[in-house]
């Protein structure tokens, strides 16, 4: 079942979805709400003498904590659904609260401030230009990095790294 937020599947109330804000979570509103991690895995053998390695293709829908999707290769070897504590404050003003999690979104998080920095290293570069052709956008992406590693790299010899 796909659900975008302008469009709801059909037979199913606008109130039992989580898009509005303020309606209680109970049995009925968790008909748009997926208890386990939506995971699809592909396992890929590779014919006998093929110089290629056999690999594990991974697919992980996280709807429950949001619309996040990470989809990965030979990165989970597992993808468990469990509850992980957090904590805030300290002596008798600390809070305790769990999270739901699973492997998949633990990676997620742990990784995702790469991105971010990335994104903060290319905003010096200024490969932007204004076009209709939407492969442009990808493309100057693409030549960002490629600047950025191949200066790093620079830096890294000219140090003696």
């Amino acid at each position: 079942m796909t659900c975008r937020r302008d469009r709801l599947p059909e037979g199913i109330p606008k109130d039992a979805f989580h898009y509005l804000k303020g309606i209680k979570v109970d049995h009925r509103t968790r008909v748009a709400r997926f208890e386990q991690p939506i995971v699809a895995v592909k396992h890929v053998n590779q014919k006998e003498g093929s110089e290629k390695k056999n690999y594990t293709r991974t697919h992980v829908s996280f709807q429950s904590t949001g619309g996040t999707n990470i989809s990965s290769v030979n990165a989970l070897s597992e993808n468990v659904l469990y509850v992980r504590e957090r904590k805030k404050g300290r002596g008798e003003q600390q809070r305790k609260w769990g999270i739901e999690m699973c492997n998949a979104r633990e990676l997620y998080l742990k990784n995702y401030s790469a991105v971010d920095k990335m994104d903060q290293a290319l905003i010096n570069w200024r490969v932007t230009y204004r076009s209709w052709r939407w492969w442009h956008a990808p493309m100057r992406h693409g030549k960002a990095i490629a600047m950025s590693m191949a200066y790093q790299l620079y830096l890294q010899c000219t140090e003696g790294g």
